[in-house]
């Protein structure tokens, strides 16, 4: 067999099934699961120290996810009061225009009169 792979070399498991099938011959390997595993976190590591900060943890994202939904509600907020507002002032303005305009036709009115 070539040497495709460097021993000890981690590779997916289907790409070695895959290797295997096209070099036509049988490749030895060992399957290693990848990752936080239960004797992993029994170990002395940050991650088991962290198991018992899991509390304080949640608690904190949640804090911080609030925040931010919070800071985003203000901020809309804060949006939809000013086009509030531009709406408010453009409503009388076209008040003021449309009492202009009355007025404007009943003096064409009185004139054709």
């Amino acid at each position: 067999m070539s040497n495709v792979f460097s021993p000890g070399e981690l590779i997916g498991l289907l790409r070695a099934e895959r290797m295997g099938r096209a070099l036509e011959e049988a490749i030895c390997y060992r399957a290693v699961l990848l990752g936080i595993t239960r004797a992993s976190m029994n170990t002395q590591s940050f991650i088991s120290e962290a198991r018992g900060y899991s509390s304080y943890l949640m608690t904190a994202a949640t804090l911080g996810a609030m925040g931010y939904c919070y800071m985003w509600w203000k901020s809309t907020k804060r949006h939809l009061s000013k086009r509030l507002e531009n709406l408010d002032w453009k409503l009388d303005e076209y008040k003021e225009m449309s009492k202009l305009i009355a007025d404007d036709v009943n003096d064409v009115k009185s004139n054709l009169n």
